[in-house]
């Protein structure tokens, strides 16, 4: 109860908070424009090429649509209870870590899963709706591991197929749980706290090892394939994102060891000292890479070691691996990030808590009897505060640009929750602030929100100047820029009432329209091509688009049968 009441304490300001305008609000907009779903679509969509494969963490926000119509309260509840379910699940890890004499009197449990629940690192993660990724793999990874020790003290099969299901869930959330695989390995050759005491002869204790990796091959290869087999039906071919990162690492593996060196040293040390919280950490310290080297020494000294605390700590060392991939700056919109060491740091912290923890009792009762829960009620007041910044876009992004100033990203999403409070001339003068930094090639964002300020003020043609400048600046070749401009003129049609201005905003969609379709190919545009041209009194262009878009659209779309109607009256007029 004390656990629950502590993590429940510190993250129940985000009841009450926003989504957040990075992912969340994109991610509720597409799902509420999902008409249908299946199963069978979402695990296996039979996809040309992908990114992400995810399919359980997308059907818990297809049934936070269906249970609740996506209710940011409710969404934000799920997330932390998700978190809570896997600081209990810390609390049963360590429980197996200790003699069965122990059980019962040790606080070590209790430290390690309050020292991970009220981490300020979690809450990245949890507060963020879009972080629910993390979460969740890291639920499953938790379970798949506490399952396995279950295995390892009482050789129930029971325990081992558990361990194979959950591992494969935590991947069907997150990617990153495929790092848990080497971590299966070490705990099950890990040796037994009486097995450490027992002398035995090399070939009985080769023997006890070799016996393990049959669950090992199981667990750890077993889930791995099965993933693997499951995306293979999902997508044909992989993200060119991912291509790009295995070529630059390929072009320069060199650099490439540093990087991971830098990213190794810079999350270990944040699961000790996050200080200080950023949203969006664009670049680390070089000094890392000589942090990393004696960790990494650790490491290969733990492997040796060979006891349950050092699997535990080297299954989390392993679980940041995947982030290494990230910072080469290809794929997600920061190289580094909190979330990244949310998982990792479950392990680490246990695997600290029983190290130190020992240590602390042995020679210092004072420290252990007062210094732990001072300790303990720092963290969840720092957690708690950085719970107030994510509960509104405003406070947090007036955070991110504090701690990251020249990052542009962070200035536009600043911006947009300046234009949400109706602070328009302060998100203009942060829009021209992210407009002149130093970047290698043209950023539009800013210039495009700037153009929405005008149009929300009433300022149409500036406005429309504005768009025609990034349409220069761009080369014409910028979806984004043209799905803005048609969406404004669509709205401003809606709004007039002067027929002479209604006809002039049509034939400006004449224009822009047929440009956006060029660069993203949606059969929608068309049709709504269909319908200018038929309010313009051009009745065979109408027909015309309506036929094109007809032939475009997907066999079951409703605009398709829309197309065919429109269709049959043209005709016969």
């Amino acid at each position: 109860m004390l656990i629950i009441s502590a993590v429940l304490a510190v993250f129940y300001p985000m009841l009450f908070a926003e989504s957040n305008s990075v992912d969340d609000r994109d991610m509720i907009g597409n799902l509420l424009n999902m008409n249908t779903w299946s199963l069978k679509g979402l695990f296996v969509p039979g996809a040309s090429g992908g990114l992400y494969y995810r399919p359980l963490l997308y059907l818990t926000f297809i049934l936070d649509k269906d249970l609740w119509f996506l209710h940011e309260s409710f969404m934000h509840l799920e997330n932390i209870l998700w978190h809570l379910i896997n600081v209990l699940l810390v609390y049963s890890l360590a429980v197996h870590l200790l003699p069965p004499e122990k059980k019962n009197s040790s606080y070590l449990p209790l430290v390690a899963a309050l020292s991970f629940g009220l981490h300020p690192l979690c809450t990245e993660p949890v507060n963020w709706i879009s972080g629910r990724t993390d979460v969740m793999a890291g639920t499953f990874v938790l379970g798949s591991a506490v399952a396995l020790l279950k295995f390892k003290l009482e050789r129930s099969r029971k325990f081992l197929f558990l361990s194979i299901f959950s591992l494969l869930l935590g991947m069907l959330c997150k990617e990153v749980a495929l790092a848990f695989v080497p971590g299966v390995l070490l705990l099950l050759v890990a040796k037994h706290p009486e097995e450490a005491t027992m002398e035995s002869r090399p070939s009985e204790r080769f023997a006890r090892i070799v016996q393990r990796l049959v669950p090992f091959l199981l667990v750890g290869a077993g889930s791995a394939l099965l993933f693997f087999y499951l995306r293979s039906l999902a997508f044909s071919s992989n993200s060119s994102r991912i291509t790009k990162t295995l070529k630059f690492i390929g072009n320069d593996p060199v650099h490439s060891v540093f990087v991971c060196l830098r990213a190794f040293g810079f999350y270990l040390k944040k699961i000790y000292a996050p200080f200080p919280l950023n949203f969006a950490i664009v670049e680390v310290d070089p000094l890392y890479e000589l942090l990393a080297i004696p960790l990494v020494l650790l490491c290969i000294w733990l492997v040796y070691r060979r006891t349950l605390v050092s699997a535990i700590f080297l299954s989390g060392a392993f679980l940041i691996a995947p982030s290494f991939l990230i910072a080469f700056n290809q794929i997600a919109w920061t190289p580094y990030a909190e979330r990244y060491a949310y998982v990792p740091s479950a392990f680490i912290i246990v695997a600290s808590v029983f190290y130190f923890g020992n240590k602390l009792q042995e020679s210092r009762a004072g420290v252990v009897k007062y210094g732990i829960p001072c300790l303990l009620v720092l963290l969840g007041l720092a957690t708690l505060l950085r719970t107030i910044v994510w509960t509104s876009n405003l406070s947090l992004y007036g955070d991110t640009i504090n701690k990251s100033p020249t990052f542009s990203n962070a200035w536009n999403e600043y911006a947009i929750a300046l234009i949400h409070k109706g602070e328009f001339e302060k998100a203009k003068s942060a829009l021209v602030s992210a407009g002149k930094l130093y970047r290698f090639e043209y950023d539009q964002k800013a210039d495009l929100n700037i153009a929405g300020i005008l149009v929300l003020q009433g300022r149409e043609d500036e406005a429309m100047k504005l768009f025609d400048k990034i349409i220069s600046k761009t080369h014409g070749k910028s979806s984004l820029v043209y799905e803005h401009v048609v969406a404004h003129l669509y709205d401003r049609l809606l709004k007039s009432k002067d027929s002479a201005e209604k006809r002039q905003i049509c034939h400006d969609l004449v224009r822009y329209s047929p440009k956006l379709y060029a660069l993203n190919k949606d059969p929608y545009i068309l049709f709504r091509m269909g319908q200018i041209y038929f309010s313009l009194g051009e009745r065979q262009n109408a027909l015309n688009y309506y036929k094109q878009a007809y032939n475009e659209f997907h066999e079951g779309d409703k605009y398709k049968t829309y197309a065919q109607k429109l269709i049959a009256r043209l005709e016969k007029e």
